[in-house]
């Protein structure tokens, strides 16, 4: 139903997707943890946070297998499990409709970040800082 045999480079393409995705992830709740919290407080805040989110990382494993092997609703086994995870993720972002970055002076359109966004150009950027770093580098010589 999930994997088949001769999807292999599937299952190793997403989960190379995957551990980049959550590498962002990571960075970003750090960033998100450390702007939301006072100055004094963040080390306790990083500690609650990191046990908090270790739990699931502990108890997922079992409370699956024990869903997997014992459980029979609509489906069973695997996919049960899958389809669960994937019902409990989806419920997890409803608290992020309550987050609010507090950087944000005023709110942009979509349609303005798409057309900035469109306009930059990394390797325009990266090519103009080499030919300044080079000029300075041959002035101070």
């Amino acid at each position: 139903f999930f994997i088949q045999p001769g999807m292999e480079g599937w299952l190793f393409a997403i989960s190379a997707w995957a551990g980049i995705v959550w590498a962002l992830v990571d960075v970003t709740h750090l960033n998100l943890l450390m702007d939301l919290t006072k100055p004094e407080s963040r080390p306790m805040m990083v500690a609650e946070f990191n046990t908090l989110s270790s739990l699931p990382n502990a108890l997922g494993p079992i409370v699956g297998g024990l869903l997997a092997d014992k459980a029979s609703f609509i489906m069973t086994g695997i996919p049960l499990v899958f389809l669960l995870s994937g019902l409990l993720r989806l419920a997890s972002l409803l608290p992020l409709l309550h987050v609010r970055e507090p950087r944000v002076q005023t709110r942009a359109h979509m349609t303005d970040v798409f057309q900035e966004v469109q306009a930059w150009h990394p390797t325009r950027e990266i090519t103009h800082e080499l030919k300044v770093v080079f000029k300075n580098a041959k002035r101070n010589r």
